[in-house]
């Protein structure tokens, strides 16, 4: 048979339960704005890339400073690009857009990166995606030269073959 909890007790319990419980719903809240400032961040990165992209010469040189230095942030708070050319597709980094017929390189390769995607490794959350990149990804060619997708993306399951 148990005891009854004694009512000094009970209450030391009852208010650490909602301590913690409180605590929790600050850390959500914290965390969700976190997220979003990443979110508006890399938006903000993305407005400055396509400026990048405009210019010529010596501001071009220091746009891409800025750029750099905007990275390097990102870095150093567990937040990294999730693509590039050249690189095989995946769909948990990447989301097609378009594809092309490239003989140069094999199917489902990233030929272009529209908007750079980006993840997150964090320390108590563990790994998880921001936003995936907005990508171009080569499509398989057939022998007579033609796209074996026509225009199909990946997302929809056929790589040709």
């Amino acid at each position: 048979m148990t005891q009854p909890v004694p009512e000094p007790e009970k209450n030391a319990v009852d208010k650490l339960t909602a301590e913690n419980k409180a605590a929790i719903r600050a850390l959500q809240s914290a965390m969700k704005e976190y997220r979003s400032f990443l979110k508006e961040f890399t938006a903000f990165l993305d407005g400055l890339v396509r400026w990048q992209e405009e210019l010529q010469g010596d501001q071009a040189d220091r746009c891409e400073l800025l750029a750099r230095q905007a990275i390097g942030l990102l870095l150093q708070h567990g937040v990294r690009p999730t693509a590039r050319a050249g690189e095989q597709l995946n769909l948990r980094y990447h989301e097609v857009v378009a594809t092309e017929r490239d003989g140069e390189v094999p199917p489902d390769t990233v030929i272009r990166v529209l908007t750079m995607g980006y993840e997150m490794n964090h320390s108590v959350l563990g790994r998880f995606a921001l936003r995936p990149a907005r990508v171009i990804v080569s499509a398989a060619v057939s022998e007579e030269g033609e796209s074996d997708q026509e225009g199909e993306s990946d997302q929809e399951g056929g790589n040709g073959e």
